[in-house]
């Protein structure tokens, strides 16, 4: 879809930014590659299927760095394959809750690298729940705070075949 090319052409121009091709592995080795490679304090996950608010990583940094966040999350826009809200993901809690329910998106979680490389980065060997099992692991190390703002559009369009959430069994 020419992402490839575009996110080169932006990088060529972005000496902040690396481009890497981790194709067929699977979503976990893609983020565990993109974790090994990065060289900054904390680290943020985008997917395929979600937009990040224009002032997400500005906010969401800035409240880990003044607050001295280990990691932390925000607030989800649910919408649905019209891309029209329909919910809100926005509820406070930490290793207790994730035990029982995945309240944690992976595209609104900052996490400082050096505690994702802690927590043993996404396990390879899962196909499905990545995300659920990486922000357990980073609750049994230490709590997540919540940033009490909207980090991204989350688009939960089930007729997609590119997500993770169709293509994989359970």
């Amino acid at each position: 879809d020419g992402t490839w090319e575009l996110l080169q052409a932006i990088a060529r121009t972005e000496p902040r930014m690396t481009v890497l091709r981790n194709t067929g592995k699977g979503v976990s080795s893609a983020r565990n590659t993109g974790l090994d490679t990065a060289t900054g304090e904390y680290v943020a996950f985008l997917d395929s299927d979600n937009t990040w608010r224009p002032d997400y990583l500005d906010l969401s940094i800035r409240a880990a760095v003044n607050g001295d966040v280990a990691w932390g999350y925000a607030a989800s826009r649910v919408m649905n394959g019209e891309h029209k809200p329909v919910s809100y993901r926005a509820y406070i809690g930490g290793l207790e809750e994730l035990l029982f329910l995945n309240h944690i998106d992976m595209n609104v979680l900052v996490v400082k690298r050096e505690l994702a490389h802690q927590a043993g980065g996404f396990d390879n060997s899962l196909r499905r729940w990545v995300d659920h099992d990486f922000a357990i692991r980073l609750a049994s190390l230490t709590p997540p705070v919540f940033f009490p703002f909207i980090g991204c559009e989350y688009e939960h369009d089930m007729g997609r075949s590119d997500r993770i959430t169709v293509c994989e069994s359970s």
